[in-house]
């Protein structure tokens, strides 16, 4: 317990420390310190940073600890779902050929949009992948002009509608707070939003009945008491 708490203190510090080889090669002291600071691979000895259950343990509490795995590690697509599902940061450790997995690039991305960045040029510049990240990930959908601007990616003719999708879908899992805090900021929500939803409304004014038919009550309303209850019988 000594030497965990040791390496853990070092690995939060400057991440440096001397260890002694049987220590740095202990997996049992390893398996303990990086279920509690992942980021703290990078002390362990290079045998355990092979090491396929040392690394999973590692990414799964911080995923940017895949750069201390070895480079046979960041192309086992298990390996890399699980940092990026932690830190979409950690695509850009991953190998080449996983930066182009779509399926890996949605899970960095729904973790963090910005994670968007590691990917290949060809994938970030694809309308159609786009177009399926913004239907697939409603946080993604709601900032994409921020994205826009920062990744220069190509941003699909219909993204008004896909916005306004993405906050039915944050207010169908019942994520009134986040649905409530970004139609604060989309004007293009006063539009008619018929051909979205159906409904002869604004995509506000829609969006905003629906939140409220889901939204439960802060308090309940108590029952008036029974007049026999109050005593005037």
């Amino acid at each position: 317990m000594a030497w965990v708490n040791k390496i853990i203190n070092a690995a939060k510090k400057d991440g440096t420390i001397d260890l002694p080889d049987d220590i740095a090669k202990n997996r049992n002291i390893f398996l303990a310190v990086l279920s509690q600071d992942g980021w703290a691979l990078q002390l362990a000895d290079k045998s355990l940073k092979k090491d396929p259950e040392i690394v999973q343990v590692a990414v799964s509490q911080n995923g940017l600890a895949l750069q201390y795995a070895n480079k046979s590690l960041n192309k086992v697509p298990e390996i890399v779902r699980e940092a990026v599902s932690q830190n979409g940061f950690a695509l850009q450790y991953a190998d080449k050929s996983l930066k182009k997995d779509p399926e890996i690039v949605l899970m960095a991305v729904s973790q963090n949009g910005l994670a968007l960045q590691f990917t290949y040029e060809s994938l970030k510049k694809d309308p159609k992948f786009i177009a399926y990240l913004i239907e697939n990930v409603p946080e993604f959908a709601l900032k994409i002009e921020k994205y826009a601007r920062k990744l220069y990616i190509p941003v699909p003719e219909n993204w008004r509608e896909l916005k306004m999708k993405a906050l039915k879908t944050l207010i169908d899992a019942g994520d009134i707070d986040k649905a409530q805090k970004n139609m604060r900021f989309s004007p293009e929500l006063w539009g008619n939003a018929e051909h979205v939803f159906g409904a002869p409304q604004t995509a506000y004014e829609y969006l905003s009945s629906l939140m409220q038919s889901v939204k439960p009550p802060i308090f309940a309303s108590p029952a008036a008491p029974a007049t026999a209850e109050r005593g005037l019988v």
